[in-house]
Formats: C-alpha cells, sequence, structure tokens
C-alpha cells in the first residue's frame, strides 16, 4: 500500500513541475534556458519565467569544484617510474560556454589533467621533480578557460618515485586455454 501511495505522490510532483511557469535560480548557481530547442539564454540568480513544455533548463553550481584524479603511474626522462595522483580544482565562469564545447565536464578535465601531468612528468629527470613543482607545471600548462572555466590549479596528494612490477596476463590466459590470441580464428 505505501508503494502505491508514494508512486501516486511522485506522478501528482511530476504533473506539478511539468505545470510550474517560473523557475528559482540559487545565488551560487546558473542556469541555461534552451527555448524551442535553439534559443540559448543564461540565467542568473532569482526568480525567471519558464514556459511548460517550450522551455528546458540547465542549471549547474558555479562554486568551486574539486576532483580526484586517479593514481597513475609513468615514467620520468631518466626512466625511473612515478606513482602520482592529486586533485584539481576549477569553477564555472561562462556556463553557456561550457554546454557548448564539453558534453562531460568531469570526466573530460580529470582526463587532460592527468594526461597534462604525465607529459610533465616525461619531459623531466626524477631529480627535478617535486609535488609542487609538478602541481604548478600542469596548472600553467592547463587552459579550462575555452571551456568557460577558471582553473583554481592542480595539487599532488600522492608522490612516490618507487619500482614498478607488470603482469602480462595475456599471454598467460592463452597459455591456460590452449587458444592461440595472436592468430585470426
Amino acid at each position: 500500500m505505501p508503494t502505491i501511495i508514494g508512486s501516486i505522490t511522485n506522478l501528482l510532483n511530476s504533473l506539478a513541475n511539468l505545470l510550474t511557469w517560473w523557475v528559482i535560480i540559487s545565488p551560487w548557481d546558473e542556469a541555461v534556458r534552451v527555448r524551442l530547442g535553439k534559443h540559448l539564454k543564461v540565467l542568473q540568480g532569482g526568480l525567471h519565467l519558464r514556459i511548460p513544455f517550450i522551455d528546458i533548463i540547465y542549471r549547474q553550481s558555479i562554486r568551486l569544484r574539486i576532483l580526484h584524479l586517479n593514481t597513475q603511474t609513468t615514467i620520468t626522462k631518466d626512466g625511473k617510474a612515478l606513482t602520482i595522483g592529486g586533485t584539481v580544482g576549477y569553477s564555472i565562469v561562462d556556463i553557456l560556454r561550457l554546454y557548448q564545447t564539453l558534453h562531460n565536464a568531469q570526466d573530460t578535465l580529470m582526463n587532460l589533467a592527468s594526461a597534462t601531468i604525465a607529459q610533465c612528468i616525461h619531459e623531466r629527470d626524477a631529480v627535478e621533480l617535486s609535488p609542487r613543482v609538478i602541481g604548478d607545471m600542469a596548472s600553467q600548462q592547463l587552459n579550462f578557460e575555452q571551456y568557460g572555466l577558471a582553473s583554481a590549479g592542480v595539487k599532488i596528494t600522492d608522490f612516490a618515485i618507487v619500482k614498478s612490477y607488470r603482469l602480462i596476463q595475456d599471454q598467460r590466459s592463452s597459455y591456460t586455454t590452449g587458444i592461440d590470441t595472436t592468430m585470426p580464428l
């Protein structure tokens, strides 16, 4: 019985949202209103008209965001393995440009930052590198402005020069299954 009442309540709330003629944007948010699928308008904090079935509202917080970067192992110019992890900070300064340039901002920024960090490490010897040096170099090279974002920079949280060992599992699986994976079937 409670699931039926909950379902009816959800249905009524959805219908009420469909027929709401306004949207309230918080002071720390911005939004893009798309009217009839082609007319764009940036909405700042406050009360705004929304025509049901005609307007679609995309709302985003414009406050500072911090993304955790996956730990990666890369090789320095002098051949030493460096395991590194960090964070990248950004905030939205032009929401319209953000929506026109990136589909998934978080994944894109994480990948760009990780690639930039790896490039900075690969171009230098291990003795030249420290968490601060890598963070500063990566922050200078990243250009988030082209996506409507302001960069707060890259901070390195994990830093270790270590020996790395890799297991080659493709060859192991071909021996155990008796199937030659190098030849087409």
